[in-house]
Parts: C-alpha cells; sequence; structure tokens
C-alpha cells in the first residue's frame, strides 16, 4: 500500500485504485437515495438515512485509521463502528410498524458478522470486502423498498 502523505497522494490513490469508479457510481446511488429517503421519506427512512449517513462517514474515516495512528487495527475499528450503528437502529426496528427496516437491519448485521468471521478465521480480506458490497446493495434494496412504499402512497404528516 503506498505510503499517504497528503490530499493529493489521497486522491490519486482513490482515483486509481482499479475498483475506485465502481465504488464511486455505487456510492452515488445510495447518497442519491439517502438524501431521497432524507427528504421524502417517513420517519423511519429519515432515521435511516441518517443513521447511515453517520456510519459510512465513520466507516469512511476509520478506513484512513491505520495510516494516521499505525497502532490502530482497521477491521476491529470497523466492527466498533458497525456495532454502534446497529445499536442505535434497534429501536427503528423494534418500534416501526412496517417490514422494511427489520430487513435492512439484518442485511446490516450481515456485516459485522462476516467481519467478525474474517476476523477469527483464517479467510484474508478478499471474502469480507466481497460480502460487504453485497449486503450494503442488499441493505440499500430495502431502504429503497421503503422510501418507495412511502412515495406511492404517501402518509398525510400531522401539522
Amino acid at each position: 500500500m503506498p505510503t499517504i502523505q497528503s490530499a493529493v497522494d489521497l486522491f490519486q490513490v482513490l482515483v486509481t485504485h482499479p475498483m475506485a469508479w465502481r465504488s464511486f457510481s455505487i456510492y452515488g446511488a445510495y447518497t442519491a437515495l439517502l438524501a431521497l429517503a432524507v427528504w421524502r421519506g417517513g420517519w423511519a427512512e429519515q432515521l435511516a438515512a441518517g443513521g447511515s449517513i453517520v456510519q459510512f462517514s465513520a466507516a469512511f474515516a476509520l478506513s484512513f485509521a491505520d495510516v494516521y495512528w499505525p497502532g490502530i487495527d482497521r477491521p476491529w475499528t470497523h466492527l466498533a463502528s458497525d456495532a454502534v450503528f446497529l445499536a442505535l437502529f434497534l429501536p427503528l426496528v423494534s418500534c416501526s410498524p412496517r417490514i422494511w427496516p427489520l430487513w435492512f437491519y439484518a442485511f446490516n448485521l450481515m456485516c459485522p458478522l462476516s467481519l467478525a468471521v474474517m476476523l477469527l478465521t483464517p479467510v484474508g480480506t478478499a471474502p469480507f470486502g466481497t460480502t460487504r458490497w453485497i449486503w450494503m446493495l442488499c441493505a440499500m434494496a430495502a431502504l429503497a423498498a421503503g422510501v418507495a412504499a412511502r412515495l406511492v402512497r404517501p402518509v398525510a404528516r400531522p401539522v
């Protein structure tokens, strides 16, 4: 891995990485979905979108933690950020009368579980990267279903 000394080096690594453009397009679609959920969604969609924004921001910041703080182990920081997100999202799952938050929570729960398997077995990091993408896309589909249901059949908001 190249040494990152400045923001220009970070930009060059992000742009020249083979998975960068696919990542940017998927994250762009997910960002648009989160914006739509915050703008047109109900309380459940807004809470899920806000939690996802905070969790992705923390995961992005922690992905460079080992560069700036050499003593920090990256997988454990991701496991901690996922666990905090899931703990904060649990009240939504238990209070919402809709079914999509349960699927959203279940798919987001698979990310730290697959990370725990990676940490406890000698499989390496490649399978974790693949499973994280798969479960993120499934969680994105669950949130999209919740937003689409809200857009098709809007609920009257109290004044």
